[in-house]
């Protein structure tokens, strides 16, 4: 009996032990939740505000709206128009230390769990359009988040497959949906995850789109306040577009085995890049060209004036005008003061691999450029800036595919040349020949003043650039 007893003393204990500590990390919760509000009231073009909040015991409620301003077409020659789109989202946080959520019970004690759903949709201003009832699927997107002790935790978003007609363009959309899973730490400091997304289907009066889906995973953390760097990688299933062309008849273009690997790290107050694009076919009506890949670095970026560029970028599109014009003219001088900031120091671009297959032949090249910056350095002052550069480049094709490129340049200039000038038009073939013979002669002078190398059916050149001066295959040039 003494045993009995003392098993529902101490349960008692316990079950007073659980509801005081939810009760106590129930405040806690929203203390987290109304500043995390805060710290995210205002994030570039996005406004972020607190609508409601009611705490309960086991689990509290809250409501959010999220605003921002899009353009929308405006009357021919007017001036551009903006709506403000504004989402209300609703979410059921759940208490800690064992909180019980729609998406399941986890035994590791964790600060809340928060169920998160889009209730509301609409542009304001002018006539309500409700964009709930127009894509009911809208309402089926969910995140659920999980918020550990220390300010970490974990996200999984879910966009569930849906089809869409409009029957006024006559199109029809089906989209695969999308799953994506992310941790992260306190304020943000560290994101790893991966992101699923499936496939989309387009279809028109006039053609087609279909793409099968693609897969992205990212280890990031942030090392410059907005500045994010570690790896991501992204890999896409086949693209293809179907459609008909005025005066052209049926095209089609495919893509396939197209990926992006990117290492992005530290290197003292210097950021460097690494990154890696590969397609395998790229099918363009009966033509197949690939594989094909490209290897670019580029080192020696200021973090700090990296991280004040993304800071500028926010306040551009923090406005409340989305003037095409005004934003233009404010992002110039953004640009502006990136490339004066990193001007001064010594950055670096190098295309270290750079090759291609095509039906006319293949080509390869390198490319490195570095510029040794001071400060003061002005961007615009082009002559100052080639007297502290230097680069290097070579390219290797065959001569089948220069050929097939400089006929085809030439044609075009021939042909925007008899048309500026009111002169007969000529036959394909006329014009074909003529820039055949055009190339022909081109090519035996540069080959002939060593500008170009051939070596059996490929063609070279090497070009150095070094403060000032360029050498082609060792002549001067400049």
């Amino acid at each position: 009996m003494k045993k009995i007893i003392l098993i529902l003393v101490v349960a008692l204990f316990a079950i007073a032990g659980w509801v005081g500590a939810t009760y106590l990390i129930g405040g806690k919760v929203e203390q987290r939740y109304q500043e995390g509000i805060a710290r995210l009231e205002q994030w570039g073009p996005f406004q972020l505000t607190s609508q409601s909040y009611q705490r309960g015991f086991l689990s509290s409620r809250g409501r959010t709206l999220l605003a921002f301003t899009v353009p929308v077409p405006a009357d021919e020659g007017g001036e551009v128009e903006t709506r403000l789109l504004r989402l209300t989202l609703e979410h059921r946080l759940h208490h800690g230390p064992l909180p019980v959520s729609a998406g399941g019970f986890n035994l590791a004690p964790q600060l809340a769990r928060i169920e998160t759903r889009l209730v509301d949709a609409s542009f304001s201003g002018g006539d309500e359009s409700e964009l709930l009832a127009e894509w009911p699927g809208l309402g089926e997107i969910s995140l659920l988040t999980g918020i550990d002790f220390d300010g970490g935790g974990r996200g999984r978003l879910s966009i569930p497959a849906f089809e869409k007609t409009v029957e006024k363009e006559q199109l029809t959309l089906r989209w695969g949906g999308m799953r994506s899973d992310t941790k992260f730490s306190k304020n943000l400091a560290t994101l790893s995850g991966d992101l699923e997304l499936s496939g989309l289907q387009v279809t028109a009066k006039d053609g087609r789109m279909q793409w099968d889906g693609g897969h992205a995973d990212f280890d990031l953390h942030e090392s410059f306040p907005m500045v994010y760097l570690g790896r991501y990688r992204a890999d896409s299933g086949p693209l293809e577009l179907a459609f008909e062309q005025p005066g052209k008849g049926h095209k089609k273009l495919r893509i396939e085995g197209f990926g992006v690997d990117s290492l992005a790290s530290q290197e003292g107050d210097t950021v460097e890049y690494l990154q890696s694009l590969k397609v395998a076919k790229i099918v363009v009506d009966d033509a197949g060209y690939g594989p094909g890949e490209v290897e670019v670095a580029v080192r020696g970026l200021d973090g700090e004036v990296l991280s004040q560029y993304q800071q500028d970028v926010l306040k551009v599109y923090g406005q409340e005008s989305l003037d095409p014009e005004v934003i233009g003219l404010q992002m110039i001088q953004v640009y502006l003061r990136l490339l004066t900031g990193l001007a001064e120091g010594s950055p670096e671009i190098e295309f270290s691999k750079l090759q291609f297959t095509t039906p006319e032949g293949d080509f390869s090249g390198s490319l490195r450029l570095k510029l040794h910056g001071e400060a003061g350095q002005v961007p615009a002052d082009v002559p100052a800036l080639l007297q502290k550069l230097e680069g290097q480049a070579q390219l290797t094709a065959d001569e089948s595919l220069v050929r097939k490129v400089m006929s085809g340049v030439i044609a075009h200039e021939m042909k925007t040349v008899r048309r500026n000038l009111d002169m007969p038009p000529v036959s394909d073939d006329e014009m074909t020949a003529q820039a055949g013979q055009a190339v022909e002669q081109q090519l035996e002078v540069l080959i002939g003043q060593q500008f170009i190398e051939r070596n059996a059916s490929k063609l070279r050149s090497k070009a150095q650039f070094d403060r000032g001066e360029l050498k082609v295959n060792g002549r001067q040039l400049m």
